[in-house]
């Protein structure tokens, strides 16, 4: 079985794109000419563009996308670097900026920035000193709640004044860094907002070998100008197709990283490779689930098409034959109905002459989640999917979104030699585990269809966490709670025999006598819960007043309530095949669900009508 990851995410706020899509790269789909690292977003209203300036940031907005054509710099200024009282601050007296580079909007909810939601740009300033050695990252915020602007000082307000990012500790972040955006994680154990830049490593060594190469990089966010703790790096330039443009004076480039979500809630990260002067392109990151900060939990796709693969990096990589050359840097919409664009720049080609500056073009992308990404199924493609249409929710494969409703796992943990598992899940084929021995570090462990796994690689004396997803075809739930259990010696063992309408029974082969014989309803085999609950070592309880029994062990808490369809498993609903009943004043319920829910198997003789309960 496969190892997926999903997570939900925050919906994207989206409106209908007046657009005809393009199945090529062309000039027909361009929104904008003389734009630089361009940055298309929506409220929902409006959408806007904003894109790299020498001293001014301007944003432009627009009912429709061919309305940014015609928009004018001058009229759309919402900040102004020359009255930046933060360039000092960062470059010294009389520093004077030659870049104010790789603009990007983003909104943060309430709950993501308690007290400061709203509208925020990042970017980075460069000091003119001829080579780019001096770049920082800063951050402002929109003073009239829409992306619009114009944008200040986060805090005060104050227009045209920027905040250098922080870190943890409130001091300045000093690297080198450009091309921040942001990314988020909405469930598991790294829930939170994160953002990407983009810093270097080996300015000034000489020769073309590599020594000089740009690093992604990523780190939580406390608010949207403090990162927390120490940044990891997501990925450096490994791949043949990132090396191009490189020179002693020009790094190996990885750039403009941007967040993409799938449906399944997979995260994936876009990236440039190559120099933007030579042959930009795209690549693809895929999350793995692990943590976010390791480069290890972060895939790419395999270099160009090497060892017969048959999806590979650059995912999009436009060449001087379609009239354009170094597309890269994308930003991603999507519209009401799940159609997905991006928005990237490129140089045009006239007549094999490169134009002077990039333009801003615009083209439809789908995930096609047949192609493998290394970690889960998932790959962002340009252009249009098989049906001819921009997707990105309606892929080239039908998924299970009708009908009953995949629930989520109950999981439930028990120490013995080794650790057990109980899962159960309302219409699932199986579950994917994982395991970690700390609770926050995650890895891949199993996936199995039954609703009990033995996890015989357990450690005695050591505490292990789990979580788990139900799937069913190619569709994946939200994941469990996580539980934990301490592996430790062996219990005895129990072995309980029951026989449907006798009332002897036999518990680790000595016989005993219940008051009622087990029955059969609607095919379901129905046994007095009280004598199988105390066999398995669990604690019951009646309440007479509302019908339900209560099962208790250390780990898990069972309520059944006569005739509803679903029971109550460590606070979660779980369905039932078969309802408890009272029959002869005793509470009867389904063999198999009590049993394995407990910890125990259930094995099935249908000759003798007898079923044989062990842990």
């Amino acid at each position: 079985m496969k190892k997926w990851i999903a997570l939900l995410l925050t919906a994207c706020m989206c409106c209908a794109l007046l657009l005809t899509a393009s199945a090529e790269t062309l000039n027909s789909t361009k929104i904008r000419s003389s734009a630089a690292d361009p940055w298309l977003c929506t409220d929902g209203e409006y959408y806007y563009l904003t894109v790299t300036g020498s001293t001014k940031i301007a944003v432009f907005r627009s009912t429709t996308l061919s309305g940014f054509a015609s928009q004018s710099i001058n009229s759309n200024i919402v900040y102004n670097s020359a009255m930046d009282p933060t360039v000092i601050d960062l470059f010294g007296d009389g520093a004077k900026l030659s870049g104010t580079w790789s603009p990007e909007i983003h909104y943060f909810t309430e709950e993501e920035a308690p007290g400061n939601s709203g509208w925020y740009m990042f970017l980075a300033l460069r000091n003119d000193t001829g080579d780019s050695s001096e770049v920082q990252m800063v951050v402002l915020k929109s003073t009239s709640g829409n992306p619009k602007g114009p944008y200040g000082h986060p805090v005060t307000g104050q227009a045209n004044y920027s905040q250098p990012i922080l870190k943890e500790d409130g001091t300045r972040y000093t690297d080198w860094a450009v091309g921040q955006s942001v990314l988020r994680i909405a469930e598991g154990p790294y829930k939170g907002i994160y953002t990407t830049w983009v810093t270097e490593e080996g300015r000034g060594e000489s020769g073309t070998s590599g020594k000089f190469y740009q690093k992604l990089m990523i780190s939580k966010m406390i608010n949207p100008w403090t990162l927390t703790g120490e940044p990891g790096v997501i990925t450096t330039p490994t791949q043949t197709w990132e090396f191009a443009g490189s020179t002693a004076k020009h790094p190996r480039v990885v750039e403009g990283a941007t967040a993409v979500y799938g449906i399944h809630g997979e995260v994936y990260i876009t990236y440039s490779g190559s120099g933007y002067w030579s042959d930009y392109g795209l690549g693809q990151l895929t999350w793995t689930g692990d943590d976010p900060l390791l480069t290890s939990s972060w895939v790419k796709l395999p270099n160009k098409p090497t060892n017969g693969a048959t999806t590979y990096n650059p995912i999009f990589q436009a060449k001087t034959a379609l009239n354009v050359r170094g597309a890269g840097h994308a930003s991603f919409i999507t519209d009401k109905d799940g159609n997905g664009f991006l928005c990237y720049h490129a140089y045009a080609y006239t007549n094999g002459a490169k134009a002077s500056g990039r333009d801003a073009y615009i083209e439809p992308y789908y995930i096609d989640y047949t192609e493998w990404n290394g970690t889960s199924y998932g790959v962002i493609h340009a252009g249009l999917n098989d049906n001819r249409v921009p997707a990105n929710v309606n892929s080239t494969v039908n998924f299970v979104n009708v009908g009953e409703n995949l629930g989520v796992p109950t999981l439930t943990a028990k120490g013995g030699s080794g650790v057990t598992l109980q899962l159960s899940a309302a219409n699932a084929a199986g579950y994917t585990i994982y395991r970690s021995t700390d609770g926050k570090n995650f890895s891949y462990l199993a996936s199995t269809e039954s609703t009990t796994y033995a996890d015989s690689t357990a450690e005695e004396g050591k505490t292990y966490y789990y979580r788990a997803y139900s799937y069913r075809e190619e569709e994946l739930s939200e994941p469990s709670a996580i539980v934990s259990a301490k592996a430790s010696a062996a219990s005895a063992g129990v072995e309980l025999k029951m026989t449907v309408g006798k009332t002897d029974y036999t518990l680790n082969g000595e016989q005993k006598t219940m008051d009622v014989a087990p029955i059969i309803i609607n095919s379901r085999t129905m046994l007095p819960v009280r004598y199988v609950a105390e066999a398995l070592g669990a604690e019951i309880g009646w309440d007479g007043a509302t019908s339900t029994a209560t099962l208790k062990t250390a780990d898990t808490e069972i309520k059944i309530t006569v005739g509803a369809d679903s029971a109550i498993v460590n606070g979660q609903a779980v369905k039932l095949d078969s309802p408890a009943v009272i029959v002869s004043d005793r509470s009867f319920m389904p063999v198999r669900f009590v049993a394995e829910t407990l910890g125990g198997t259930v094995a099935w003789d249908g000759a003798t009508s007898t079923a044989t309960i062990t842990k």
